[in-house]
């Protein structure tokens, strides 16, 4: 009898099932070659189960209908198709299980293999095209301030702000929240918080907050912080005020949340406080002037130690007016050196521009007030004291008392702001009719220039918005924080000032300056720091100058394309935002170029203030822009108020696979080379020292005369503990041989009285024989 043949497995249905074989095998190799197609891949062998599943209810259809007919070899062969197509299916679903797994890997594979392929030049942008958060369209107002963090959701959140130059009205008071579900691609406002200035995001342990103040430059102006009271961002707690009665000044600076602490920098202006710290003279004291500009006591400024009811609440380096008692007498201005609160001692040191109203001693009389600075609000007539607070990340921040204070801390070039300028030519603003009023409060007549009243101490440095780190690293860490700090200037756009906090005490958060230095761009605007701890760097985004030697002027008559600059006078460092980079570092000092993250050829675009944070293997960055984000290029038309300064939009940037653009084992290799940490051989307390014995000697100490005093007064320190254990020792000896003396003069005296006792018993025996022999003797006996 004839075989009945398996019709239905014939023709194009042997082939499919033959291809649905082969790809069973080539599969998992289709997949590894075509990374960038994976879905794709996927998508196409779902679809071919399918077409095999429907062949096989086909053949069981015809089966059905008895137009095949199956022997049991048939339906073995049909039993294994089958089965083979089940194995597939489970192949199929494992393998998109473990691409699905191993898609984040996949992506960095492609991504490094990209890089290696290209070749990059000097023009070329790390991050993707930018994308506008939130744009402004109309003039008067611009966007600022923007902070960037991440929900467990994975949605972004940013908040930001629109601002005006100066001051704050009802329209830019309330902050706006925007939130990204699709990675940045597309932004949507979701919430507001009100009333709010300088609005920073971050989150913690204990929820998400957005910290800032309560308005913008004006006194009593205090930190507050608001709390998130949903998942999404879109409810928020109405702000409450951490600090009372201060004059905060703040930024889209970061949030360091590490060590299970929370910490953020801000600036205090000492002279806009309510109440504004005081105290009295206790006694009268006499300011010893000598002639006027360029006199003796103008090129030996007096030092003087003012008795005071209260030191408490003055910060060294700062400011400080001493009344008089006449009352057409002016007011004496003086740079805290010291401030001795337990002693109620203030040591300050004469400001020159006294000389140009007073020539002869001046009697400061017992009872007249000393306060701070001189009440200015005006940018660059006032102080602003370096501080920063500290939290429990698991706490409810909301709270006050969750927060502590730091000390606060002067700013020392306030005291060195004519050498300042001498040796480094930096310098900020000593400017007839703003500054110089605005400080002394009156019309100053006599300066004839601004060499002049930079050298009569006008124009001292202001450092500004720093950005705080903790030193994290494995290789050299101390675990202390680092806060960066701008320092404005005219020419060396680079300079950064670096104060050191500490809060390894519980309850208490020291801070200490450690000095000036060279840091990418911190001149221009503040930067975005952080640690990550896969590369074990420091990550720096900031803007760089290409020109910091040009004194950039106004085009004459601005365009839609080439603004009006906004130019801040001795400040022009400012000017040129147009470039943002990425840098990263070992140690939060030395940092090295990964490249340019944006930038425009044009002075009136700008990407500036940024604050990033790490999004799996990419580095995501909002900042402040002036570009058209449609265009191209961004470089658009826009309405001639947005320029370096005013910026029409917030962007956002995203750079993928950042940390191949660092090479971590030459920045973070020390090998047997490495030692401790370099220390530093100066303190502010030295400089202090030399400034009091410079003054009161009457003569300027030259720095070598000074370390040899300080290496013999050492010595002789030295020599003194020596001489002190020597007598230690003698007076021990000393004290040993008196014991000793006192024993044997004890002994003496057993002796002397058992002596005595002896002596007094041999008298008995002698009387007693002599008596003996006289009667012996009466009675005839001779005794011979």
């Amino acid at each position: 009898m004839e075989r009945p043949r398996l019709q239905g497995m014939t023709g194009w249905r042997v082939a499919v099932v033959c291809l649905a074989l082969g790809f069973a095998f080539t599969g998992p190799l289709l997949v590894y070659r075509f990374l960038d197609a994976t879905q794709t891949t996927v998508g196409a062998q779902q679809k071919l189960v399918e077409s095999l599943r429907q062949m096989v209810r086909e053949l069981h259809a015809d089966h059905a209908l008895g137009d095949i007919a199956f022997d049991k070899s048939a339906r073995s062969a049909l039993d294994e198709m089958q089965a083979v197509v089940k194995e597939l299916r489970e192949n199929i679903d494992s393998s998109v299980v473990s691409l699905s797994k191993s898609q984040t890997t996949f992506e960095s594979m492609a991504g490094d293999i990209q890089k290696g392929q290209r070749r990059f030049f000097p023009h070329d942008r790390l991050s993707e095209k930018g994308v506008a958060v939130f744009s402004v369209k109309d003039e008067g107002t611009y966007a600022a301030s923007p902070s960037i963090t991440r929900l467990d959701s994975g949605r972004l959140l940013s908040v930001l702000e629109r601002s005006i130059s100066w001051g704050t009205n009802e329209d830019v008071a309330t902050k706006l929240v925007f939130a990204s579900d699709n990675g940045g691609l597309t932004w949507a406002q979701v919430g507001t918080i009100h009333p709010m200035n300088w609005p920073q995001i971050f989150r913690c342990k204990s929820g998400v907050y957005v910290v800032g103040t309560e308005r913008h430059f004006s006194q009593d102006n205090n930190l507050i912080i608001s709390r998130m009271l949903d998942d999404t961002g879109a409810t928020w707690s109405a702000p409450t005020k951490i600090t009372s009665g201060w004059s905060v000044v703040s930024a889209n600076t970061g949030v360091d949340v590490s060590g299970g602490r929370v910490t953020k920098t801000f600036e205090v202006i000492p002279s806009m406080a309510v109440p504004v710290t005081s105290s009295v003279l206790r006694e009268d004291v006499t300011l010893p002037l000598r002639g006027g500009p360029r006199s003796h006591s103008w090129q030996h400024a007096p030092v003087l130690e003012l008795p005071v009811a209260s030191a408490a609440g003055f910060v060294p380096f700062t400011l400080v007016q001493v009344a008089r008692a006449e009352p057409e007498g002016h007011p004496f201005f003086f740079r805290i050196l010291e401030a001795d609160a337990e002693a109620g001692v203030l040591t300050v040191r004469l400001e020159r521009f006294n000389h140009y109203w007073a020539r002869v001693p001046v009697l400061l009389a017992k009872g007249q007030n000393v306060t701070v600075g001189s009440g200015s609000n005006v940018y660059g007539g006032v102080d602003w004291v370096a501080m920063a607070m500290s939290g429990d990340e698991g706490a409810d921040l909301t709270l006050p008392e969750s927060w502590t204070m730091s000390t606060p801390l002067g700013n020392p070039a306030s005291v060195y702001a004519n050498e300042m300028r001498v040796l480094f030519d930096v310098a900020f603003r000593p400017d007839k009719g703003g500054v110089r009023e605005s400080i002394v409060g009156m019309k100053l007549d006599g300066i004839k220039d601004n060499e002049e009243a930079f050298e009569a101490g006008f124009g001292s440095l202001y450092w500004m918005e720093g950005v705080v780190t903790r030193l994290q690293d494995r290789h050299g860490g101390n675990g202390k924080l680092l806060s960066i700090m701008r320092v404005n200037n005219d020419l060396m756009c680079d300079l950064a000032a670096l104060v050191e906090y500490d809060d390894s005490e519980p309850g208490r958060l020291r801070s200490r300056f450690l000095r000036y230095t060279n840091i990418p761009g911190l001149a221009v605007g503040h930067p975005s720091i952080l640690y990550d701890a896969v590369s074990d760097l420091y990550w720096m985004a900031t803007n760089a100058n290409r020109d910091s030697v040009r004194a950039w002027k106004q085009p004459g008559k601005g365009t839609v394309l080439a603004p009006n600059l906004h130019i801040t006078a001795f400040s022009k460092c400012e000017v040129d935002r147009s470039t943002l980079m990425l840098y990263y570092s070992p140690n939060l000092v030395d940092w090295t170029s990964a490249g340019v993250v944006d930038y425009h050829v044009k002075l009136g675009r700008h990407f500036a203030y940024p604050h990033m944070m790490v999004d799996g293997t990419d580095l995501v960055i909002v900042s402040r822009a002036s570009f058209s984000p449609w265009s191209e290029d961004g470089s658009d038309a826009l309405p001639q108020f947005f320029n370096n300064h005013n910026s029409n939009a917030i962007s956002f940037h995203r750079i993928r696979h950042f940390r191949a653009y660092a090479n971590a084992e030459w920045a973070n290799e020390q090998g047997e080379y490495s030692g401790p940490e370099r220390k530093s051989t100066n303190s502010v307390g030295s400089l202090v020292q030399t400034l009091l014995g410079d003054s009161k000697a009457g003569a300027v100490q030259q720095l070598g005369e000074l370390h040899a005093l300080l290496t013999a007064m050492s010595k002789l320190d030295d020599e003194m503990q020596h001489v002190q254990l020597v007598l230690n020792k003698r007076l021990e000896q000393c004290a040993l041989k008196e014991e000793s003396l006192s024993d044997l003069r004890r002994r003496q005296a057993q002796l002397e009285s058992q002596s005595t006792v002896v002596d007094d018993a041999l008298l008995e025996k002698i009387a007693a024989i002599e008596a003996l022999e006289i009667q012996l003797l009466s009675a005839g006996v001779s005794v011979s």
